[in-house]
């Protein structure tokens, strides 16, 4: 694999894990608004 690969490669799965706290850090808070309502 060339540099520009490995590059390319590191920022899609740092992409793909902030998609995932982002994603988590809604769920977490989606679950502290039913908590404050229920």
């Amino acid at each position: 694999m060339g540099e520009t690969g490995f590059m390319g490669w590191t920022e899609h799965k740092s992409l793909s894990i902030t998609n995932k706290y982002i994603k988590f850090d809604n769920t977490i808070r989606i679950f502290i608004t039913i908590d404050v309502f229920d």
